[in-house]
């Protein structure tokens, strides 16, 4: 009883070994590949060495021809336009930078000359999601960082306040912001008749509460506390605080962060792309070195 089981946990061990030899000789063959491929790269380490120098040293020089940019950001607050409409509207004069018959209509756009609309390079919105302490669940409040790139740092000042003219002089943004100042007013004005009204009754009340012992009054046959009349005064004024404020502050489009103007041109990023070349190099050279040596 042990022999045959001891016997057919044998096979069963060498059905095994079977089914893992074309494995073993597969990652064997690779072995052997890589081995033979990398002692053809020793061989030729010079070749291999001269090609990654020359593809980096490429990548480093073109700091000396390519033309320098100012890239700056800014994050501006949206307060009723959504940023998905900022993010279409912001694209469409991204296309006018590309081309120089286009600048009169950026310069339109932006309410900026001509001159100033011909140093914008590149225009992107990036959307920010909803991790300010601002941002409130149900809020109209919307956040978004706008991309420049610019070839001159003096025309940034200029070119902010024509993104925040774009933004709020469309049709969208200008109904949106004649509707609230229209709703704005008819509640101020009816804040403003509750006062008049308050007026009078404290008015009525001076001149006709009866004190009482338990500190309220009797007007007119009811009891009432003349303090609860001072206190909707003080509510009706906050309210038309909050009201007169609104109406300070109605545009939609507000600066968090404003763009800022670097004293030394920061794009493109020529160390990033000394990097990108030398990994293209060191890439290149290992596939290229091992060719050369079979000739």
């Amino acid at each position: 009883m042990n022999n045959s089981t001891a016997s057919e946990t044998q096979r069963e061990e060498l059905d095994l070994l079977d089914l893992l030899k074309p494995v073993k000789i597969f990652f064997k063959k690779i072995g052997v590949f890589f081995s033979s491929y990398f002692k053809k790269i020793v061989r030729r380490k010079i070749l291999f060495l001269c090609v990654i120098f020359a593809i980096a040293l490429f990548g480093f020089s073109l700091r000396f021809y390519l033309n320098t940019y100012y890239r700056t950001e800014a994050i501006f607050i949206s307060h009723s336009i959504p940023s998905k409409f900022c993010s279409a509207a912001i694209s469409d004069l991204n296309k006018l930078t590309k081309s120089v018959e286009d600048i009169p209509l950026l310069a339109s756009k932006l309410h900026v000359n001509d001159s100033t609309a011909a140093f914008i390079k590149s225009i992107f919105l990036q959307p920010i999601n909803d991790t300010f302490f601002l941002e409130r669940k149900g809020s109209e409040h919307s956040f978004f960082k706008i991309k420049l790139v610019v070839n001159n740092r003096y025309c940034i000042d200029t070119i902010q306040k024509g993104i925040v003219y774009f933004l709020e002089n469309n049709y969208y943004s200008l109904k949106r912001k004649e509707v609230k100042i229209k709703n704005l007013l008819a509640l101020k004005d009816n804040l403003q008749k509750k006062i008049i009204s308050l007026d009078s009754l404290k008015n009525i009340v001076n001149r006709s509460i009866i004190p009482q012992t338990n500190g309220q009054g009797i007007i007119l046959g009811q009891p009432i506390n003349p303090v609860s009349v001072y206190d909707a005064e003080v509510l009706y004024y906050k309210e038309q605080l909050k009201i007169n404020e609104d109406l300070a502050t109605i545009d939609n489009i507000e600066i968090l962060q404003p763009f800022l103007q670097f004293s030394r041109p920061n794009y493109p990023n020529f160390n990033l792309i000394f990097i990108y070349f030398l990994i293209a190099g060191l890439i290149i050279s290992t596939i290229l070195t091992p060719l050369f040596s079979r000739k």
